[in-house]
């Protein structure tokens, strides 16, 4: 008989009614038999019967002694058809001790075992095959038996892994053993249920439970049920969204895919496979982008830069600390904003804040840098020229050095549309030193090496420590 997973299944009136099975069948049948109750002793129990006992029954007959039976010849020979026996499953015991969270894998029923019963023909047909407990306690929880899905999910897994040593007769119920194993060491009590489910069912939950892409990724590892839903658009679509809202230029990102997505839908037809690989390519390209230092005019143009001077003149400390040259950075200096035209605007807070003014102006041009890992920008005004090298920041903005000024993009998200109360200027400005945060919060006093020499005239060669940020390449790069 088959049952509804197309399992092979039997009641105890149809093994009563087996026919026996030929010599050939029955002696590999008695050889496995024993050979499991060898390799598994504490685990393995008889439940068929010994028919040259006198017993009523097998209730009669104890485990052990069924078991000294089943080791000798003519027990082996008695053995009662059909031959029907369980094998208890539990993680090793060294498993159990090293890592407690294994065991949840697992039925709690420490009884729980795998039943095993010959048909006539086997191994030319498969065994039959479910779940039962062999558990003494009396208790509900501690003989808890499987949902039907999962027992069905479990037996198709067991049957599917055996299906190669069924295909040429051989025994397999080792195999089935091993792969009873492997499914609950894999989650499969917990995924069996999720296995009915359709991949776009199953993207709709990794929609709601993916906050990155590493937790798609352990959820795949735990569940490989959702792999294929892992690439659906809708989970890399909500992927993108909830990494890109935390970096710089979110709302320009995010519009440019949007507007990506429906250009490709319409050349394509609404392809839904295209729409998946759409938002997963785009997330890792955007991932690898954000690793790019050389910017291009697309990057620069219509971006706004907070300026900073590395350092600010002692005479503006107290007399006392004036023999440290403090830092400029926890000070905006003013604005930069660049245009289409290759123009850049240079403005003051209150410019910025309060109205369209310019202080100073130029054009610029880019200089990339022949290894490609970085690029110049050439800031040209009527005085002198002032190149800045482009670096990129782990927020995905650019910052722009020179030896005097350090310059940040601003996300438009802090800028506000209207300037008329105090309460926008106020949160402008703490979203500025947030920007500088990592520069701020790594401030420490550098005393100056005997080798360095007057540089910068005596204003600042007369101090001998400087306020500098913890970086090595700053300390070594940024002159006294």
């Amino acid at each position: 008989q088959y049952g509804r997973a197309g399992l092979p299944t039997m009641t105890t009136e149809g093994e009563a009614a087996q026919p026996p099975p030929d010599e050939e069948h029955a002696q590999i049948q008695r050889d496995e038999c024993e050979s499991l109750s060898l390799i598994f002793p504490d685990e393995f129990t008889l439940l068929s019967g010994i028919s040259l006992l006198t017993a009523t029954s097998e209730d009669d007959v104890s485990d052990e002694t069924m078991q000294e039976l089943l080791l000798e010849d003519a027990g082996r020979q008695s053995l009662a058809h059909p031959i029907s026996y369980s094998i208890r499953l539990r993680p090793p015991a060294e498993e159990e001790l090293a890592d407690a969270s294994t065991t949840l894998l697992w039925p709690s029923d420490q009884g729980f075992a795998l039943r095993v019963t010959y048909p006539p023909t086997y191994p030319d047909v498969p065994p039959i095959l479910s779940f039962e407990s062999r558990s003494t306690a009396s208790s509900t929880s501690a003989r808890r038996q499987l949902h039907p899905i999962q027992e069905e999910a479990g037996l198709a897994a067991i049957y599917a892994a055996a299906q190669s040593e069924l295909d040429c007769g051989a025994p397999c119920v080792m195999t089935c053993i091993g792969a009873a194993k492997q499914f609950f060491e894999n989650g499969g009590l917990a995924s069996s249920g999720l296995h009915r489910l359709a991949d776009d069912s199953l993207g709709h939950i990794l929609v709601y439970l993916a906050t990155s892409a590493d937790v798609v990724e352990t959820i795949v590892d735990a569940l490989p049920v959702f792999g294929a839903a892992s690439k659906k658009g809708e989970v890399w679509k909500q992927l993108c969204r909830l990494r890109w809202k935390e970096k710089w230029g979110f709302r320009e990102r995010w519009q440019r895919a949007v507007d990506d997505e429906k250009a490709m839908q319409h050349s394509n037809d609404g392809d839904p496979a295209q729409r998946d690989s759409f938002w997963y390519e785009r997330y890792h390209w955007q991932e690898e982008d954000a690793k790019r230092n050389v910017i291009s005019a697309d990057d620069l143009i219509g971006v706004i830069f907070n300026v900073r001077p590395w350092f600010r003149s002692p005479f503006l400390q107290p007399v006392h600390m004036r023999d440290v040259i403090p830092t400029g950075l926890q000070k905006s200096y003013g604005f930069m904003e660049f245009k289409e035209a290759g123009d850049f605007f240079s403005k003051s807070m209150r410019d910025f804040t309060e109205g369209p003014g310019t202080v100073a102006g130029g054009i610029f041009r880019f200089t990339p840098h022949a290894n490609d890992e970085s690029s110049t920008v050439q800031l040209v005004s009527g005085i002198r020229d002032n190149p800045f090298t482009t670096h990129r920041l782990d927020s995905w903005g650019w910052e722009l050095r020179t030896e005097v000024f350090v310059m940040r993009s601003i996300d438009p998200r802090i800028i506000p549309n209207e300037w008329d109360s105090p309460i926008p200027r106020a949160f402008f400005l703490q979203a500025l030193d947030e920007m500088w945060s990592d520069y701020l919060d790594a401030i420490v006093i550098q005393e100056k090496p005997e080798w360095v020499e007057r540089t910068r005239g005596p204003v600042f060669h007369s101090s001998n420590y400087r306020e500098i940020p913890d970086d090595e390449d700053l300390k070594s790069l940024l002159p006294w």
